[in-house]
């Protein structure tokens, strides 16, 4: 692996390693408040949302960083005068895959922190009987 390489690839390295952390911090609270609420189909499934936002945002950083690479390694043997359109296209296209899947992890983060704090604070289930 070459410099170039070296400087996108650890950046994108640490960044799925902060995202591996918060996944399981989430999915381990997911699983307390689905016991906590009597393990019904809906709380177990939400269980699911911080890894499915985990595949999202891990697939858009790889394919980003993909992209990226490519887009670097085709700029290096180009012609100096349309060096900066290649590399401007080409970020252009990697960044596509993170403006795609970047939402949609955002989104079920989001469910998820929402209805795991619902589920912490709401009553545990059998409670009132």
């Amino acid at each position: 692996m070459n410099t170039s390489e070296l400087t996108v690839a650890l950046p994108l390295l640490g960044s799925l390693a902060m995202n591996v952390v918060v996944t399981a911090g989430l999915t381990s609270w997911g699983r307390w408040v689905a016991r906590r609420q009597g393990g019904t189909r809906g709380w177990r499934a939400l269980v699911w949302a911080p890894i499915g936002a985990f595949a999202a945002v891990s697939l858009g950083i790889v394919l980003t960083g993909v992209g990226l690479l490519r887009a670097f390694r085709d700029v290096a043997g180009a012609d100096p005068a349309e060096k900066a359109s290649l590399l401007s296209a080409g970020i252009s296209d990697a960044m596509t895959a993170t403006a795609v899947l970047a939402p949609i992890s955002l989104l079920l983060s989001i469910v998820s922190v929402v209805a795991f704090l619902i589920g912490s604070f709401r009553p545990p289930a059998g409670a009132g009987e």
